[in-house]
């Protein structure tokens, strides 16, 4: 997205829609924020947790907050289409 233009480096900010900060959780998006940090040492994540491992509606509304701070890229640690269909509907990559 940087090297697209799409995006600058003080603008590479991700989310990430967790089920609950439990360590399996944790080290996922942990592991995903460094994989990213190798490529981009500016990028910063924002977390939102859901408290459940399955809620369609908790996922869509963590994933449109998320959206709403500006994040570019936003990836999750849930087992719904929540997160993934508000980031359709935003126009913004969901891995």
């Amino acid at each position: 997205m940087i090297e697209n233009g799409e995006i600058t480096e003080a603008e590479a900010v991700m989310g990430y829609v967790g089920a609950f900060p439990y360590a399996e959780v944790i080290y996922g998006y942990t592991s995903f924020y460094l994989g990213v940090k190798s490529v981009c040492p500016t990028v910063k994540m924002e977390v939102q947790y859901t408290q459940s491992w399955f809620d369609i509606e908790k996922e869509n509304t963590a994933a449109k907050a998320l959206i709403a701070n500006d994040c570019k890229l936003i990836s999750q640690h849930a087992d719904s289409s929540g997160a993934p269909s508000a980031c359709e509907e935003a126009g913004v990559p969901n891995v």
